[in-house]
């Protein structure tokens, strides 16, 4: 069977041996003032809709989409490379989680968020170092739709971050 990320492969240059910040959409996010900080990365990794602002940072490397977006939204990333998460995202991209990758975690019979499965692959991409940020189980809704309810288990997803934060794979900020 083929390595779940194989189709990223390509990518993975972009992480190997830098500071990479991966960006969650939560609300709670926005009141911390953490945007010089991301931008400060080698590499930053954003979500869907979670566009680039004053707020938020404004450099984006790479986006792992659930959604289709619009031209006109890709164009607000400048450049960066999609991943598709599922088929449901008609955004086109040489660059895809497998259905493998996708399965690879079920949380209480939840399928994983797209940035859970983006944690896991930068882990595998022997970064220098890995921040998080905005993620926090959904518990504040996303800053691009709040009150919107997910399919994803935020809890169990958490709690998982958080063993791969005391194995030193990560920081959580």
């Amino acid at each position: 069977m083929a390595h779940p990320f194989q189709k990223l492969e390509p990518l993975k240059r972009l992480l190997e041996g830098r500071r990479v910040a991966i960006v969650g959409n939560a609300s709670s996010l926005l009141s911390k003032g953490l945007a010089s900080e991301i931008d400060a990365h080698d590499a930053v990794i954003r979500f869907n809709r979670g566009f680039p602002s004053a707020a938020v940072g404004r450099k984006t490397t790479i986006v792992f989409l659930a959604c289709t977006l619009w031209k006109k939204e890709a164009l607000r990333y400048r450049g960066a490379f999609f991943v598709k998460r599922s088929k449901a995202c008609r955004n086109k991209t040489p660059y895809a989680l497998t259905r493998s990758a996708r399965l690879g975690y079920i949380f209480n019979g939840k399928r994983p968020s797209t940035g859970f499965l983006a944690i896991v692959w930068a882990i595998s991409c022997r970064c220098e170092a890995i921040d998080i940020y905005g993620f926090d189980g959904f518990s504040s809704g996303t800053y691009y739709s709040p009150g919107n309810e997910t399919p994803h288990d935020g809890e169990a997803e958490i709690a998982k971050i958080h063993e791969f934060e005391a194995q030193g794979l990560l920081r959580i900020f």
